[in-house]
């Protein structure tokens, strides 16, 4: 069974997407689509003349809330009749070969949760959630549906990437399934900043929508004339969204300076157990950082710090005085110089540059960059 996510703030269904929910028929027993939000008449009469399932919802919670719906609405016992659970989202181009192909590989490497692409940052190990599949182990256990019963709310973008695009890479790892995805991410980093390296050298079979929102026209370009020459995907399914979002790519610029380095990107030096080791050398914990990474060690590895600590002036613009349950301090409120303290440095990597030069590098500070 597939369950596919949709998000138009319109309603309207590009042909890309026609395309995508045929490729999920040609290897699903059901199709559910679940749209936050509208979705145009035409397009819900003509999927289930398909005989996919539509549901409407509210637009809330990303995809994460939306697969959450589904899987609780199927409810726990009826989920077990299928022995693979896809769930897929709109926010890609592809795959630019058949499911077919993509499932005859990967069944036979009998994984119990893989995906497409699968990327290392140190601190996080992630499946990119545009496109997971769960296997027949994590359906029959109750693991599968015990996930999202107990997901944690979904309400901004940040908590969609914690408690769900990581989190459940890291509640199944945890429980000893075997992990698996298409492409595991080596050398291109980003899907949206290096579309046609990964194209190219990592065979990765999509392109991510996100990667037409910036400016890349350079990288964009060899990625559309790629697909043009090396699959039988039809260009024309990407471009009729473009024309309808009117954006296009300057072909006059060409190799005119536009290119990006290519370069793996920046990841953070330190790993999660780096952390945990750093923990257990110190009875008091504090985190200096309440965002991303911050939130990834507190929200994600559930590390529970005396303090959060955050710059001066930054507490009074949150007007937060504490996240799930941890003070916030602003640091001319705390002694640095307290050596009974580790400080877990949780900024990005500027702003750990900044901190740097304020809290020196001292053995009860790590630096997760």
């Amino acid at each position: 069974m597939a369950i596919l996510c949709f998000y138009e703030e319109e309603g309207y269904v590009d042909s890309y997407i026609y395309y995508l929910v045929k490729e999920l028929l040609s290897i699903s027993s059901k199709v559910i689509i679940v749209s936050n939000g509208k979705m145009e008449e035409k397009a819900r009469v003509y999927f289930e003349q398909c005989h996919c399932v539509v549901w409407i919802r509210e637009n809330k919670g990303y995809d994460a809330s939306a697969y959450k719906y589904a899987i609780t609405r199927i409810g726990r016992d009826k989920l077990k009749n299928f022995d693979q659970i896809i769930l897929c989202n709109d926010t890609f181009f592809g795959p630019f070969i058949s499911m077919k192909s993509i499932f005859g590989e990967m069944d036979a490497n009998k994984c119990d949760f893989w995906g497409i692409s699968y990327q290392d940052t140190n601190l996080v190990q992630f499946i990119g959630s545009y496109f997971l599949v769960f296997g027949e182990r994590t359906i029959q256990s109750d693991d599968l549906f015990n996930y999202f019963e107990k997901m944690q709310e979904i309400v901004e973008y940040q908590d969609a990437l914690i408690y769900f695009e990581f989190g459940i890479f890291l509640y199944f790892k945890r429980k000893g399934y075997i992990i698996g995805s298409c492409v595991s991410k080596k050398k291109y980093f980003s899907n949206v900043i290096y579309p046609y390296e990964n194209l190219k050298y990592e065979h990765l079979p999509i392109i991510k929508k996100r990667a037409f929102m910036i400016n890349n026209d350079w990288d964009l370009t060899k990625a559309m004339r790629f697909i043009q020459d090396n699959y039988d995907y039809n260009i024309n399914l990407i471009q009729s969204w473009m024309e309808r979002k009117k954006l296009t790519l300057e072909e006059n610029n060409f190799g005119a300076g536009k290119c990006v380095s290519v370069k793996v990107k920046d990841i953070p030096k330190v790993c999660i157990n780096d952390i945990y080791r750093f923990i257990n050398q110190w009875k008091n914990i504090y985190i200096y950082g309440n965002g991303y990474y911050g939130h990834i060690l507190v929200g994600l590895y559930q590390i529970r710090p005396q303090l959060i600590i955050v710059s001066d002036g930054h507490r009074s613009m949150s007007d937060k005085m504490q996240y799930r349950g941890i003070p916030i301090k602003e640091i001319s409120e705390i002694d640095i110089k307290n050596k009974e303290v580790g400080i877990i440095v949780a900024l990005n990597k500027v702003n750990t540059e900044v901190a740097k030069m304020r809290l020196g590098e001292d053995s009860n500070i790590l630096y997760i960059w």
